[in-house]
């Protein structure tokens, strides 16, 4: 069941390309800094970058990163003074009605890689304050589009399987799939996505593609359910074996420790029988029956503390086989559950699991024939797993990724 909906801004709720483009180009030839033409159709392709991405390709003839960051402060001031101004209305025809209906039903929220304040300027325009529950960007934390998503679903509790963002572009997609939520697309916005399983062609759109989503069955389990499920068993299995093995040692060192106790018993019984028989003592006798004697106590000894030793494995292995039950019982619980979500699956979510196996088919691929994805790869991975980036970090990270995606291109494109 779906309950919230976090929404992108340029190309989602306005088009603010034009009036935007003005404030640019009148800050580059405020400046001098760069010799480019900002055009409406040129930010259009940039529109749900972080800004200073945005920065470099728009600036890509300004070498002096002082000077590109004073520019697109200038820019964004520009840009803010110009739609303060403005008194055209560039909502999406419909989209400030549809807001309000939604917010009805569902929890609505903005995340954009905006700089700070803007998110704040479009709410004041569109009138819409009050409908919106919280807002983060990319000014507000430095972190791409994805990261940021998270941070916001994170701090409001909000569940990925409740939650869908509503986005025009594959940067908007890519930093759903993310964070985790499900991605909604804009089809009336920038983008020019290709079989979206749910896409809004008009706002009104929206909700009604929203009441499909949830009459549909909820996925129960994801890749990660299903690794889990795989890794249990595994795990299971050489927890089974490993305490069988110790068992097993236990048992058998008790085993030949018991049969030597008896031999050297029965060896007793029999110098003791020829002792009585003989009717005297023999020193060299008696020494043997004092040295068997001192075994026998070892022995007794040593069969004493192997016993303690089976009485705890054998506890242990009850515990075992007790956690061994409800593993199974949890695993084949998982698995039913798994058999009962594919059975559920509609034709559109069963072509959205092929698409996402064969872009990780595409993905494995390239890391293995391509040493410089491959490369890209392992340090893009090594980003993300840090707490913190630095400024310099990031923008590392984001130019590595953006050549991930031109690999990726090049790639489908050849195939």
């Amino acid at each position: 069941m779906i309950k919230n909906l976090i929404f992108d801004i340029d190309g989602t709720l306005w088009n603010s390309t034009e009036i935007v483009a003005a404030g640019w180009q009148k800050a580059v030839d405020e400046t001098g800094y760069s010799k480019c033409k900002i055009t409406g159709k040129k930010l259009k392709k940039e529109f749900g970058l972080p800004m200073n991405v945005i920065a470099d390709h728009v600036f890509s003839d300004l070498n002096d990163e002082a000077k590109k960051a004073e520019l697109l402060e200038l820019c964004c001031k520009y840009e803010h003074e110009l739609l303060e101004s403005n008194t055209k209305d560039i909502s999406f025809p419909g989209i400030v009605d549809e807001i309000k209906k939604l917010s009805e039903n569902y929890n609505l929220y903005i995340v954009s890689n905006c700089q700070k304040g803007y998110i704040e300027l479009v709410m004041k325009r569109l009138g819409i304050e009050s409908y919106i529950k919280g807002h983060l960007c990319f000014g507000d934390t430095g972190l791409t589009k994805g990261e940021t998503m998270k941070k916001l679903m994170e701090a409001n509790s909000l569940i990925d399987s409740e939650t869908v963002y509503v986005g025009d572009t594959a940067t908007d997609k890519e930093a759903t799939n993310f964070a985790g939520a499900t991605f909604l697309y804009a089809g009336y916005g920038f983008g020019d996505l290709k079989k979206e399983p749910y896409e809004a062609k008009k706002p009104a759109d929206i909700s009604k593609v929203l009441e499909k989503m949830n009459r549909e069955p909820a996925p129960k389990s994801s890749v990660k359910t299903k690794i889990l499920t795989v890794s249990t068993i595994v795990l299971g299995a050489l927890l089974v074996i490993c305490l069988g093995l110790g068992f097993g040692y236990y048992w058998y060192s008790n085993k030949i420790h018991n049969e030597k106790l008896a031999e050297m018993k029965a060896d007793y019984l029999l110098l003791e029988e020829e002792y009585q028989t003989l009717g005297y003592k023999n020193d060299s006798l008696s020494a043997e029956l004092e040295s068997a004697n001192a075994d026998i106590e070892n022995l007794n000894k040593d069969n004493e503390e192997l016993h303690k030793d089976l009485d705890i494995q054998a506890s242990n292995l009850e515990k075992c086989e007790e956690e061994l039950d409800e593993y199974n019982k949890e695993i084949a619980e998982r698995i039913k559950a798994e058999e009962d979500r594919i059975a559920a699956l509609s034709d559109e979510e069963k072509e959205a699991e092929s698409d996402v196996k064969e872009y990780n088919e595409m993905v494995m691929e390239l890391r293995a024939t391509d040493e410089t994805y491959a490369e890209l790869y392992t340090d893009v991975v090594k980003y993300l797993v840090k707490d913190k980036l630095s400024d310099k970090e990031r923008k590392d990270l984001i130019k590595k990724y953006e050549k991930m995606l031109s690999i990726q291109a090049e790639y489908k494109k050849a195939k």
